[in-house]
């Protein structure tokens, strides 16, 4: 029952050299994305370190004013409902119209920031 693969495995074993691992279908290397590309593509590797660390800043900035939009109009609704607007309370103003405008213009800017910025990516002349 464990023969055969036993043999495989032990084959596999014979078979390993310093580059990687070679198996009877053809070769197959393990290496990280950088170290296997040319020198070129490694130069370029700060900015895109740049690039992702002001998407992961944005995305911050944003899930900060979601948070500031979510709960903060909840935690003072009782305080917003003593103002009345065309006959409504503020805060029914907020839950209906105001938090889900601002989710849209949240993802319209992220959206449109991330365009502009793949664009500059695009370009080799311009750093991101």
């Amino acid at each position: 029952m464990f023969g055969n693969n036993n043999k495989q495995a032990v084959a596999l074993n014979k078979s390993k050299s310093r580059n990687g691992w070679h198996s009877r279908v053809g070769r197959c290397r393990f290496q990280h994305p950088f170290r296997a590309q040319e020198p070129a593509i490694r130069s370029q590797a700060p900015r895109f370190l740049r690039y992702w660390r002001g998407n992961l800043i944005v995305i911050a900035l944003l899930l900060t004013v979601w948070w500031l939009v979510t709960f903060v109009p909840a935690y003072f609704a009782r305080n917003l409902s003593e103002v009345f607007l065309f006959g409504w309370p503020f805060s029914f103003w907020v839950a209906a119209f105001g938090a889900p405008s601002a989710y849209l213009a949240m993802v319209g800017f992220y959206a449109w920031h991330m365009n502009r910025k793949d664009a500059r990516l695009r370009r080799p002349d311009v750093d991101a």
